[in-house]
């Protein structure tokens, strides 16, 4: 039986990088002895010294004894993930014949498979995959296990339905037939926007980091301080003529109404302690209000009006079905139009 001295404990402990389980499991050891004795002899594993950070024996356990990160992480304590780092850190890779730059950038950008679906087809690691992806310096899709499926319409406009990485349908993007080439080159995904109501709640961007939105990539912006709107409010909907360039302020313009609207109106709430509606107003970082009303439909007119002023065609019309309803109750119409007109004609000089 194995004499538990200073050295040999270390010998084990540090220096062979096994656990205390293992230890005992090994030389029939009872664990709080074990562990007594480590303390006794002031043996303890330490970032510094802990046996992974080792490049030569890293490379001994990776590479010559062909263990798996998994086993590596077993054997010293860890997670895996802190043995990928270091075996990055030290650029430690598995040399595989299969994942020449050629064979990676086919299957990877021509193909648009993922590097899960690359290691499955070939019995390695994704995480082997991704090293050789960055050793060629060849682009790795951020959302890399979506799927685009590019459907004609035949009416020069082509559908790309994306895929999440289980093969369900998440939702689907239009653009013009001639531009279905040229957004090609990324494979595109669908980021979540919870800002707006009642709208389809993504946006579409590459699966690249940085990602590049597609509205900015079809119409080639690069200056940030253009914005790229989409006129129906509809982030989905990428045909050209759905596109035109405004600046921030013009863009704010035409958002719809804000998931956190109880009223259902932009720029329309009720106040419980006066009992009465508020429309509001804000241009150029101003708000101002429009008036108080004890009708809700009041309210939306002059909301309206205000809106018809200031934003004139950059106003946003998609909820003009609920607003158009709304003032037809309105029974005050001429008298709410003049007083909105003033107060923005006092404002703005509009």
């Amino acid at each position: 039986m194995a004499t538990l001295n200073k050295e040999w404990l270390y010998e084990q402990y540090i220096t062979q990088g096994k656990t205390v389980q293992q230890i005992c499991n090994e030389f029939n050891f009872k664990r709080d002895t074990v562990a007594h004795k480590l303390s006794d002899f002031g043996i303890k594993k330490t970032n510094d010294n802990a046996i992974y950070k080792n490049k030569d024996w890293l490379y001994l356990q990776y590479i010559l004894l062909n263990k798996s990160q998994k086993e590596i992480g077993e054997l010293c304590g860890v997670q895996q993930s802190q043995i990928g780092r270091y075996l990055k850190k030290y650029n430690i890779i598995k040399d595989t014949a299969v994942f020449t730059k050629d064979f990676l950038y086919q299957e990877h950008i021509i193909n648009h498979k993922s590097m899960l679906q690359i290691a499955k087809e070939t019995g390695h690691n994704n995480i082997t995959v991704r090293d050789y992806l960055i050793k060629y310096n060849i682009p790795i899709w951020t959302c890399h296990d979506n799927t685009n499926v590019y459907i004609d319409n035949n009416n020069n406009t082509t559908t790309v339905k994306v895929y999440d990485p289980y093969g369900n349908y998440i939702d689907c993007f239009i653009i013009d037939k001639d531009k279905e080439e040229y957004i090609k080159k990324y494979k595109w995904v669908l980021v979540k926007d919870n800002i707006i109501k009642d709208r389809p709640r993504y946006r579409v961007v590459s699966g690249t980091h940085p990602s590049v939105v597609l509205g900015r990539y079809l119409l080639n912006i690069e200056d940030d301080n253009i914005v790229v709107d989409h006129i129906d409010n509809n982030p989905l909907n990428n045909l050209m003529s759905n596109l035109r360039l405004v600046n921030r302020a013009q863009n704010q313009m035409n958002h719809d109404v804000h998931c956190n609207n109880t009223s259902g109106f932009t720029g329309v709430c009720f106040i419980k302690n006066k009992n009465r509606w508020i429309a509001q107003i804000k241009h150029n970082k101003i708000t101002v209000k429009l008036g108080e009303f004890k009708n809700k439909e009041d309210a939306v007119y002059a909301r309206y009006i205000g809106e018809c002023l200031i934003f004139k065609n950059n106003r946003s019309n998609r909820n003009d079905d609920n607003i158009f309803k709304e003032i037809e109750k309105c029974k005050s119409k001429e008298i709410i139009k003049q007083n909105v007109e003033k107060r923005v004609k006092k404002k703005w000089g509009i």
